[in-house]
């Protein structure tokens, strides 16, 4: 119950068939797929590249995850132990405290596992690595409350304190505390519902990996595509030394058994692969099944979101509105509601609001013509702010440098003036031929050129440039060494 201060220690959990999963860690991997890493490896890194609803343009994502010794990079186990215990955080305070308080027994019952000692020591084991390991997510951590993708660098679980069951009176209590980052994208309401039972069930790491990405995408759509590669590499974590028909070779075990299972609409090589531009490029498509295992949405899942009352001001249901803001990202909702209000301040407003604004976030429509989102408008805004900088700066600088130019040359024509004004008129002759016969180059001919089209005073500004290079020369000559 919301607003509980205390926590059951053994709460009736054979009644959750579903376990929750974080949005962020459900669209890249952030553990291995296999218990234990090549020789070496103490980092795992994965991107994408999506397009910015918001501004049209493409972003590059990056996630990284660090690991340390002794205790290495988190593994397949490890992600179905974080599963759990998000879960049982839903449960016990339902996201209203960062710690978590429970038994390695009560763990094991909620993930169906034995409830034994080797089932505790891998808990053990789990919370080391997940306390230890560092996430940076580089432009790919959805802050739902701040509606914006971060940079973000954190441990997933801050602390973990570890009772001993043979201590009195403690009874092998264990004390995680979350991650203040990753806590608020709980209280956000940034998650979703994932059977548990399912999850287990799969053989392959593969498989709960790519159950995991999909289903969160199917809330969208029921048919996906993408990249091979990027699905292969950079949302299941396989390797990125195979050739793509490796690639197919080593993916295809997970997509079998999610259509045995009956979560994925089989398909056949054709349907399955596209190509696409360019050598060894491939596309993938993932058709969900119509009658799924999984339950797709939680009677209301995001209640916390203010996208919620948002959407009730506008004449939603609250049933509506919560379904809305559970299988859709906070952006699309955001976004979509922006376009609301712009239609409904002009002359062809939708002859049904409500309905239209459901339709509209539901089926992601098209933004209506004319329509520019505030994050575009924003960004225009502070474009323009930017050349405006630029050009008082550009004008600035070249102010600067006409004055220092004017300067250089003041010096220089009254360098030259003060050298020729003794000498007489041979000796002035003299030395003009002196500097056009040792002068450089390119300044004699700037010279002559200048003189040969009658720019006097281009020509005279070029006659000095000259004259004091050489005069300059020759004091630099003169000086003893």
């Amino acid at each position: 119950m919301r607003g509980s201060s205390t926590q059951s220690l053994f709460p009736d959990l054979d009644d959750t068939p579903t376990a929750r999963d974080e949005l962020n860690f459900a669209e890249f991997p952030i553990a291995l797929l296999s218990d234990r890493p090549a020789e070496g490896v103490s980092e795992l890194v994965f991107k994408d590249q999506i397009t910015d609803k918001s501004s049209g343009r493409l972003v590059e994502r990056r996630v990284k995850v660090l690991g340390i010794d002794p205790y290495g990079l988190p593994n397949s186990k490890d992600e179905e132990i974080l599963l759990g215990l998000i879960s049982l955080t839903k449960l016990k305070t339902d996201f209203t405290s960062r710690e978590l308080r429970f038994t390695r027994y009560e763990l094991a019952k909620h993930l169906r596992w034995p409830t034994d000692g080797r089932s505790y020591r891998r808990i053990d084991e789990a919370l080391e690595r997940w306390t230890a390991t560092t996430l940076r997510f580089e432009n790919s951590w959805w802050d739902a409350e701040d509606k914006e993708w971060k940079d973000v660098l954190f441990h997933v679980i801050e602390t973990a304190i570890i009772g001993r069951p043979h201590v009195k009176g403690k009874g092998g209590i264990v004390t995680v505390q979350w991650s203040s980052v990753a806590f608020k994208s709980f209280q956000a309401g940034y998650i979703k519902n994932i059977n548990l039972q399912f999850y287990q069930s799969l053989d392959s790491a593969a498989a709960k990996r790519l159950y995991r990405f999909l289903d969160k995408h199917f809330y969208h759509r029921p048919r996906l595509e993408y990249d091979l590669a990027e699905v292969a590499f950079e949302k299941v974590g396989l390797s990125r030394d195979y050739e793509p028909w490796k690639v197919k070779q080593k993916l295809q075990p997970a997509i079998a058994e999610l259509e045995e299972r009956g979560f994925l609409e089989p398909l056949n090589t054709d349907e399955r692969y596209i190509k696409a531009g360019g050598r060894g490029r491939w596309r993938i498509v993932f058709v969900r099944k119509s009658a799924v295992p999984v339950k797709a949405v939680e009677a209301g899942q995001g209640s916390e979101s203010p996208l919620v009352a948002e959407l009730v001001s506008r004449g939603l249901h609250e049933s509506q509105a919560k379904k809305l803001v559970a299988e859709h990202a906070a952006d699309v909702v955001t976004l979509q509601l922006e376009a609301f209000d712009w239609l409904m301040k002009g002359k062809s407003k939708p002859r049904k609001p409500a309905s239209y604004l459901f339709s509209s976030i539901d089926q992601e429509y098209a933004l209506p013509d004319g329509f520019t989102p505030k994050a575009v408008l924003q960004a225009q805004a502070e474009e323009k702010k930017r050349q405006l900088a630029d050009e008082a700066r550009k004008r600035q600088d070249e102010e600067r440098a006409k004055r220092l130019e004017q300067q250089q040359e003041a010096e220089r024509r009254g360098k030259v003036d003060a050298y020729l004004k003794p000498l007489s008129d041979a000796k002035r002759k003299e030395f003009e031929e002196r500097a056009l016969a040792v002068g450089p180059a390119e300044l004699v001919e700037a010279y002559r050129k200048a003189a040969a089209m009658k720019l006097s005073a281009w020509a005279e500004r070029h006659r000095y440039i000259l004259f004091a290079h050489v005069i300059e020369a020759a004091e630099a000559q003169a000086q003893p060494a």
